[in-house]
This record gives C-alpha cells, sequence and structure tokens, in this order.
C-alpha cells in the first residue's frame, strides 16, 4: 500500500485548518481592537461582540464543580470497565472477568475523581484537550475510508480543540466574543471554535439515532443474484440484447 493511499480520506483535515484559521484570525482582531469587556452592536442587542477571556469550558462550564468532576470520573470508570471486559471476553473468560473488572472501572472512578479534584483547572483543560485532539486525529485515521459526514464532523471538532487549545497554551485562557440574547437572557458568550465543535457533535449525534444500518439480508439476496449471473460474454452478450 503506497503513502498515497494509506492517507486517502484525510484530506478532510482541509476543514480542520480552515476553522482553525478563522478561529484564530478573529481571536486576534478582537483582541487587536477591544479592551477586555468591551462590546460592540452587530444586530442591535441580539447580537453583539464582547471580549472576554474565558478560563473555563465552552460556554462557561467549570470543571470545578463537584457534579462535573464526579461525571467526568464516572465516564472514565465506565470506559475502563467496557475496555477491560471486551478484551477479556474475548479470552473466554467472562464468567470471572466481569466482577474483576467492574471493581477495576470502580477502581479507575475513584483514581481519576482524585486526580481531577487536585488538578488545577488550566491544568486539566490543556492535559484533556490535547488528549482530545490527539484520539480524535487517530480516528479519523481510522475511519478515513468512512462516509464523508462522519470524517467531515470529526475534522471541525479537531479545528475546534486545537483553536482553544493554541488560547491555553498562548493566554491561559480562551478568548470568547460571540454574544447572542435578548436584553438580559444571553447565551454564554463563545467563539468559532466552540461553534465548529458544537455543530460537528450535533452531526455525530444525528448520524448516531437517524442512520439505517443496511439491510443485510437485502444485500445477501444481492450478492447471491450476482453470483448467479453469468460471466460468460456470450451469454451476456445475448442477455443484454
Amino acid at each position: 500500500m503506497n503513502m498515497q493511499n494509506r492517507f486517502r480520506g484525510m484530506n478532510v483535515l482541509f476543514f480542520s485548518a480552515v476553522i482553525l484559521i478563522a478561529d484564530q484570525a478573529t481571536k486576534l482582531m478582537v483582541k487587536g481592537r477591544f479592551a477586555l469587556y468591551d462590546k460592540i452592536s452587530i444586530i442591535g442587542d441580539f447580537f453583539r461582540l464582547t471580549y472576554i477571556e474565558n478560563p473555563n469550558m465552552a460556554f462557561g462550564i467549570s470543571p470545578d464543580h463537584p457534579a462535573f468532576v464526579t461525571t467526568l470520573a464516572a465516564i472514565g470508570g465506565i470506559a475502563f470497565f467496557a475496555a477491560l471486559y471486551r478484551a477479556c471476553h474475548r479470552l473466554r473468560k467472562a464468567v470471572w472477568v466481569t466482577g474483576l473488572a467492574a471493581v477495576a472501572g470502580i477502581a479507575m472512578f475513584v483514581l481519576l475523581r482524585e486526580l481531577l479534584q487536585r488538578m488545577s483547572s488550566a491544568t486539566f483543560f490543556k492535559a484533556f484537550a490535547t488528549i482530545a485532539s490527539g484520539v480524535i486525529l487517530v480516528y479519523l485515521y481510522l475511519i478515513r475510508h468512512e462516509k464523508f459526514i462522519a470524517r467531515f464532523a470529526l475534522a471541525i471538532i479537531l479545528g475546534g480543540a486545537i483553536g482553544n487549545l493554541i488560547d491555553r497554551f498562548a493566554y491561559g485562557q480562551v478568548v470568547d466574543f460571540l454574544d447572542f440574547g435578548i436584553g438580559n437572557t444571553r447565551w454564554p458568550i463563545f467563539n468559532v471554535a466552540d461553534s465548529s465543535v458544537t455543530i460537528g457533535m450535533i452531526l455525530l449525534l444525528s448520524l448516531a439515532l437517524f442512520e439505517k444500518e443496511p439491510d443485510k439480508a437485502a444485500m445477501t439476496v444481492v450478492s447471491i443474484d450476482n453470483a448467479a449471473e453469468p460471466t460468460d460474454p456470450e451469454k451476456l452478450r445475448r442477455k443484454s440484447e
């Protein structure tokens, strides 16, 4: 397999680059023209540009809340349990391994919760975003021959994740400026990177919920019919006539 074939399908990284450039360019524009907390109206009070620096997650979600730490640790523990169970089940030892995997999953939950509680927000976000970006890039390579929409969704998520990651390393916080709302009822201020991650997640969720699996029975019938077709050139010519 040559290099071109190996990386065929990775051209969706072009969209990652577009998101990254747009995100960083708009942030630099805002930082260059606005003082912190400055705002200007674009469409009345509904849409305005408001420059803030956000130490938290997208849309201002804070990692310091106990519920957030517990939820994230639980997800990690469940994922660890599932991975162990699946690996051991393939060894046909599922009778006793289920309990062992459950204990390991609980232990992982406790360890993750302790780690997240001790970790500062800045360190947490840098580590989380770096790992997430690497995982997405690897997964994009693994599904490089799959449907375009799935690859596109992951590509724009990757672009957004890297955009905010650059902010965290460069400024210690993320530059936000897109401000929507009516009066005092306003959506948390966000940026281009947050938008791309949100759109990508919506696309992936839509694929998971609404994409139909191909009818295996119909595919089997088609395969049988195709196998039964005459392959002799003379027979094919007669059939076409």
